[in-house]
């Protein structure tokens, strides 16, 4: 999805975003992660931001848990898996 279509659809029947970024990422600077952010958000994306400090352009395993705790918030009860 463009800006262009983010700036159109207002945040509308968008899906949420979990996004993480390692303080030390040297593939992805850590300040780039927080402006897409930032960015994101103005244009009406809703979701969380996860600073992880000490890790680089990877997945940690408290990471990970908190990655499967909000996706398991997003399923609707009662729903069939």
């Amino acid at each position: 999805m463009s800006i262009q279509s983010l700036e159109e659809k207002g945040g509308t029947d968008l899906p949420p975003l979990f996004m993480s970024h390692g303080d030390r990422d040297t593939l992805v600077d850590y300040r780039w992660g927080t402006e897409t952010y930032a960015a994101l958000t103005r244009l009406g994306v809703h979701g969380e931001f996860h600073a992880v400090p000490g890790l680089l352009h990877e997945l940690d395993g408290a990471t990970l848990t908190k990655l499967c705790a909000w996706i398991n918030s997003l399923i609707p009860p009662n729903s069939a898996l």
